[in-house]
């Protein structure tokens, strides 16, 4: 599980990259308290309440495609598969995006980590 997880999160990380080299996109790794644990072009994270966070970003991201997936960053810990993670973009700057995560067993909001990529093409 842990080498899958390493892989996951160096594709983002590589992708993200070649988008921040050209001037687009990003990715936040957000650990479920709001710490920002890794980030291309992320300007800042905001816990908003149980399982709802605010990411800004250095650009604009309103235009892009985006994928969130829950992901634990504590090496002893697995991955939930019962939780979701849904992004939609906010406010009129085009900068910020909410992440939310979901547990389908507890069927409410819940603290969980995960990773953002915005990809502009």
């Amino acid at each position: 599980m842990k080498r899958i997880l390493c892989a996951v999160l160096t594709l983002f990380t590589l992708s993200a990259t070649a988008d921040a080299a050209s001037g687009k996109g990003g990715l936040a790794g957000v650990d479920q308290d709001g710490t920002l644990v890794r980030d291309v072009n992320v300007r800042k994270v905001k816990k908003l309440g149980p399982g709802f966070y605010k990411v800004t970003f250095r650009r604009r991201v309103a235009d892009c495609y985006y994928l969130a997936s829950p992901t634990n960053f504590d090496p002893q810990g697995g991955v939930d598969i019962s939780v979701t993670a849904t992004v939609y973009p906010i406010g009129s700057n085009g900068k910020s995006l909410i992440v939310t995560t979901w547990s389908g067993v507890l069927a409410d909001s819940i603290d969980y980590g995960f990773m953002l990529k915005a990809e502009c093409g």
